[in-house]
């Protein structure tokens, strides 16, 4: 989807939660493109993943950014006691993240 420019930002997120969860992609169209054309590129891209291998490239990417993250996460004591909350309240156990 880089390649394309089409979208200003790409967004994928896992609803953390007790049973099952939702996964959201979501993305904002570029200035000068469509909606129609980022979601026909979006879906196709999903396509893509369903029957070809995620690259190497693309695995390194996703986890300097998952690390990045992490870190950045680790800085903040709010999202540590929010943490700390959702471990007890989900799991009765506040050391679960």
């Amino acid at each position: 989807m880089k390649e394309a420019d089409a979208a200003s930002l790409v967004l994928s997120v896992t609803e953390e939660r007790v049973g099952p969860s939702l996964y959201h992609l979501t993305a904002t169209v570029r200035q000068g493109k469509t909606a129609q054309d980022l979601e026909e590129l979006m879906n196709r891209e999903v396509s893509r993943l369903q029957t070809d291998p995620v690259t190497q490239g693309e695995l390194l990417r996703a986890r300097n950014t998952a690390l990045r993250a992490m870190a950045a996460q680790r800085e903040s004591t709010l999202l540590l006691a929010s943490r700390l909350a959702e471990g007890a309240a989900s799991y009765n156990d506040p050391q679960r993240r």
